[in-house]
C-alpha cells in the first residue's frame, strides 16, 4: 500500500511543532526510510522513530491523528467526527467534533490511549462525566455523552464559542473592577447550584473558567470535582494528597485534608478574583513548595495594596474569601453574593470591617496623605539634628563595612549545609499496591517519571552543586541501565548528552 507524503510532511511537522523530536532525528529518520525504500521495504517514517526510540507508541498515534486533521480528513469516534484539536492536557485532548445523529458542534474530550489501559484513570474520566451530567445551570458546561470507540475513552460536552478566562488575561493583563464582579457574580452562581447537588470544583482558576462571546461565563473541567459524602471520591483521592492547582488551593486542600467542603471553591474564586482584578497572582514563589508554604503560613496582600485603582470594598471581599480558616470565610454562596452585589452599586458590604480587625493597611486604596503644618524650629534644634544625622551615617558606614568584610570571609559558609534533593511525585500517577502493573513498560514510565521530578527540583534550586547533578545523572544512569530497550531509556540518554555538555 502505498504511503501518503503529505501526511509524512505534515506528520513530521506536528512532531517538531510540539518539540518532541528534533530536526537531526527526523533528518536520520528519513535516510532511514529511504535506505528501506531502495529495499522495496515501505515504512513510515513515525515507524522508523518508534523503532530509533524517539517516540512512544502513543506519542506517534497521537501526531497522526492531528496530521489527518491538519490534512482534512475527518476521523471519527462513535458517533462523532473530528473537527479540530481544541487543547491538550496531561488527562487529554480535547477537539471540536461534530455529533452526527443531531448535527450539531460538540467538544469531545478523549483519555490517551496509554491512561486508557489504567482502571483508575478511566474511573476518573467516567466519574468526570457522570458528575457533569448531575448538573444543569448555564453558568456549567453541560454534559452530552461519554463511551468507548476503539479503544477510546470520550466525554462528549457543550461546545463554548469563546475561549478560557487566563486567554484574556494574557491579553488585557487584568480588567475593569465592573467586569470583574460580573465574572465573579456568575461562577458563584454556577457553584451555588454545583453545592447543591453536594458538588465540590476543587480546581477553580482563569484556566477552567470559558467567558463566551456573549460574555456568559462557563465552569468547566470536572475532572478533580468530587461529591460530598461520596464513598467513590473517597477511593480516587487518597487521604493525604494535595489534589489542585498550587496557585489557588486552599490551605486545607494543601494540606491534603479529607474533609473538604465547598469553602475550599469559594478560596479558589478569591485567587482568581484577585488575579482578574489586579494582573498578579496572590502568591507566588520559585517552585511548588514555596507557594504551599505561603498559602500555609501566609495572609494574601489585599488586592488594593497591589494595584492601587480596586476599591477597598472589594479588597475586603477577595480578603474574607482567602481567609486561611475556612470558618472566617463567607459561610454560604449568598452571603457572598450578597456583598459581590453591595460592591457592584457601590455600597459597603458586610466584610468591610475586616481589614480594620485585622490591622491591614488602614486606609489602603486611598491617596490622600494628611501632612502636618510645620512650626518654625530653633538654631539648637536644626543643630542638634544636623549632629544626630553625621552620627547616624558614620554607624551605618561602620556597620556596612564590617558586613561586607564578614560576607567576603565567610562567603562559603554563608550557604549554610547542603541538604540532599527532597523528591515531590505526582501522587496521583500512582495505583494503588494491589492493582500495580509491573510490566517493564509501565516500570520503566514510572522510573522516569521519578528521575524527570529530580532533574526538575535541580533546575529549581537557588545554589546548584556538583553533587546535586551527580544525582540527577544517577536517576538517569539507572533507568537506562535498568530498561535499555525502552523509549524512556532513549529519553534519558539524550538527556544525559545535554547534562554532560553542560
Amino acid at each position: 500500500m502505498a504511503i501518503d507524503q503529505k501526511i509524512e510532511q505534515l506528520f513530521c511537522k506536528v512532531a517538531l511543532e510540539r518539540q518532541i523530536v528534533t530536526e537531526a532525528q527526523i533528518e536520520k529518520a528519513r535516510q532511514r526510510v529511504e535506505e528501506l525504500a531502495q529495499k522495496r521495504k515501505l515504512v513510515r517514517i513515525g515507524e522508523v522513530l518508534i523503532a530509533l526510540g524517539v517516540l512512544t507508541k502513543e506519542q506517534a498515534l497521537e501526531i497522526l491523528k492531528e496530521a489527518h486533521l491538519l490534512q482534512g480528513d475527518k476521523p471519527r469516534i462513535g458517533g462523532y467526527e473530528l473537527q479540530r484539536l481544541l487543547g491538550k492536557g496531561a488527562m487529554g485532548t480535547v477537539y471540536l467534533a461534530r455529533q452526527i445523529s443531531m448535527d450539531r458542534s460538540v467538544a469531545l474530550k478523549l483519555l490517551p490511549r496509554k491512561l486508557s489501559q489504567d482502571p483508575m484513570f478511566v474511573k476518573r474520566f467516567m466519574r468526570e462525566a457522570r458528575t457533569c451530567a448531575q448538573l444543569n445551570h448555564p453558568n456549567i458546561i453541560a454534559a452530552i455523552d461519554v463511551g468507548e470507540s476503539n479503544g477510546y475513552q470520550y466525554f462528549a460536552m457543550e461546545f463554548v464559542n469563546g475561549e478560557a478566562l487566563d486567554d484574556v488575561l494574557k491579553k488585557a493583563q487584568y480588567l475593569e473592577e465592573e467586569r470583574a464582579l460580573e465574572i465573579a457574580v456568575q461562577v458563584v452562581q454556577g457553584l451555588e447550584h454545583a453545592a447543591g447537588a453536594g458538588i465540590i470544583h476543587r480546581d477553580i482558576k482563569p484556566a477552567n473558567l470559558m467567558v463566551c462571546k456573549d460574555h456568559t461565563i462557563k465552569i468547566a473541567d470536572m475532572g478533580l470535582a468530587i461529591v460530598c459524602d461520596s464513598e467513590t471520591s473517597a477511593h480516587l483521592t487518597a487521604i493525604g494528597t494535595a489534589v489542585g492547582t498550587p496557585y489557588y488551593m486552599a490551605p486545607e486542600q494543601v494540606e491534603g485534608r479529607p474533609d473538604l467542603d465547598f469553602r475550599v471553591d469559594i478560596y479558589a474564586l478569591g485567587a482568581t478574583l484577585f488575579e482578574v482584578v489586579t494582573g498578579a497572582k496572590p502568591f507566588d514563589g520559585a517552585n511548588v513548595p514555596a507557594i504551599m508554604a505561603k498559602r500555609l503560613y501566609e495572609d494574601p496582600p489585599l488586592a488594593c495594596d497591589v494595584r492601587p485603582t480596586v476599591s477597598v470594598e472589594l479588597s475586603a471581599v477577595i480578603a474574607k474569601m482567602m481567609a486561611r480558616d475556612p470558618a472566617r470565610r463567607y459561610q454560604d454562596f449568598k452571603s457572598l453574593l450578597a456583598d459581590l452585589h453591595s460592591v457592584a452599586s457601590q455600597q459597603s458590604p458586610s466584610c468591610m470591617g475586616l481589614i480594620a480587625a485585622e490591622g491591614r493597611s488602614e486606609g489602603a486604596g486611598q491617596n490622600k496623605r494628611h501632612r502636618r503644618r510645620r512650626q518654625p524650629k530653633s538654631a539648637a534644634a536644626i543643630s542638634k539634628k544636623v549632629y544626630a544625622v553625621y552620627v547616624a551615617f558614620a554607624v551605618i558606614g561602620v556597620t556596612m563595612l564590617f558586613t561586607v568584610r564578614f560576607i567576603v570571609v565567610n562567603r562559603h559558609a554563608l550557604k549554610g549545609p547542603r541538604h540532599p534533593l527532597p523528591v515531590y511525585e505526582d501522587k496521583s500517577l500512582w495505583q494503588p499496591p494491589a492493582a500495580v502493573d509491573k510490566t517493564p513498560g509501565d516500570l520503566a514510565r514510572r522510573s522516569w517519571l521519578h528521575a524527570s521530578s529530580v532533574h526538575a527540583l535541580y533546575l529549581n534550586s537557588k545554589y546548584k552543586s556538583g553533587e546535586d547533578l551527580a544525582e540527577v545523572i544517577e536517576y538517569y544512569n539507572r533507568l537506562a541501565r535498568k530498561y535499555p530497550e525502552s523509549a524512556y531509556a532513549k529519553q534519558a540518554q539524550t538527556r544525559l548528552q545535554l547534562l554532560e555538555k553542560k
